[in-house]
C-alpha cells in the first residue's frame, strides 16, 4: 500500500495491514503531510475502511482490532535523526562526558575499565570514551543504541530523556520501515560485508555521509541471535563506522 492509496477511499482499507498502520501513520506524520490520521477502535465485524476527508485535513480509519506495544511515529523519528545525523539529539560521538550529560541527563550507569576505558549506559543509549592515561581527558570514542534490549526489558528502557521527547518506544524496530524513511529523504543505507564472526546471522547497513551503521538480524541462529527478535529486526545501531574499516570490511571478502 502507498501513502498515494491512503487519500484514495476505493483503495485505502485498514483490516487486512493494521498491524503496520501506526509505522504508516508515523511515515504521515514524518512527511510533513497535511493529512493526519486518526484510528478508532469498533466492534468486531464493522466495515474495515479508511475513509478521506480533505475538508477537515485527516484520514479516518476503523480497523478491528488494536495491536499491543506498537511502534509511535514519534520514535521512529528519533531512529531517523540519529541515522540521518550521526548524533543523539545533537550529542556526537566524540563529544566530553559533560557535553553528552548535559544532553541526554544524568541518569546513567558508569562503568570504567582500568582507567582508560568507560562507558555511560542511558538504557538505551551507550556512549563510549578512551585515553592514554589517568591524567588525560576522556576522548569521546563511539555511541550505540543498543535497540534489541528493549524487546526484553520494555518500552520504558529508553532513556526518560528519549521517552520525554519521543514518547513510548516499541520493543521491535523493523529493518524495512527505517530504510524506508531514510530512502524519502535521499539518505540511503548501503549494505557492507559482516565481519566473519557474525555472518550470516546478522548483516550490516552503513550511511556514508553520518557513518552510522545499522546491524540487522539476517537470518535466525539458536545460539547467535536472540529469541524474542525476528529476522528483519534492527539489532543495533552505532556511530561513527569509518571509511577505513567499511573498506577493511570488503578487503576481507575481497
Amino acid at each position: 500500500m502507498s501513502l498515494d492509496s491512503l487519500s484514495r477511499p476505493e483503495t485505502a482499507r485498514c483490516g487486512h495491514v493494521w498491524h503496520n498502520w501506526p509505522w504508516r501513520q508515523g511515515l504521515l506524520l514524518l512527511e510533513g503531510l497535511v493529512v493526519r490520521v486518526h484510528c478508532h477502535s469498533v466492534a468486531v465485524g464493522a466495515p474495515n475502511r479508511c475513509s478521506d476527508s480533505r475538508d477537515h485535513g485527516q484520514v479516518s480509519c476503523r480497523p478491528n482490532r488494536i495491536e499491543e506495544q506498537q511502534l509511535t511515529p514519534y520514535s521512529l523519528a528519533f531512529y531517523v535523526d540519529v541515522v540521518t545525523t550521526g548524533t543523539v539529539l545533537g550529542a556526537r560521538p566524540t563529544d566530553s562526558p559533560d557535553r553528552v550529560t548535559g544532553v541526554l541527563g544524568s541518569d546513567f550507569g558508569e562503568h570504567v575499565f582500568g582507567g582508560h576505558h568507560m562507558c555511560r549506559d542511558y538504557g538505551l543509549t551507550e556512549f563510549f570514551w578512551e585515553r592514554a592515561s589517568v591524567d588525560l581527558p576522556w576522548s569521546g570514542r563511539h555511541f550505540s543504541l543498543q535497540v534489541h534490549r528493549l524487546a526484553y526489558q520494555g518500552c520504558t528502557l529508553a532513556d526518560e530523556t528519549l521517552r520525554s521527547r519521543y514518547g513510548r518506544f516499541a520493543p521491535r524496530l523493523r529493518f524495512e520501515k527505517l530504510q524506508w524513511l531514510l530512502e524519502r529523504r535521499g539518505v540511503p543505507l548501503l549494505e557492507i560485508p559482516e565481519s566473519p564472526a557474525n555472518a550470516p546471522y546478522y548483516r550490516t547497513f552503513w550511511q556514508p555521509d553520518s557513518q552510522v551503521a545499522v546491524s540487522v538480524i539476517g537470518t535466525y541462529g539458536e545460539y547467535s541471535t536472540p529469541d524474542n527478535l525476528r529476522v528483519g529486526d534492527v539489532y543495533r545501531i552505532q556511530a561513527p563506522m569509518t571509511v577505513d574499516e567499511v573498506e577493511w570490511r570488503r578487503a576481507q571478502v575481497g
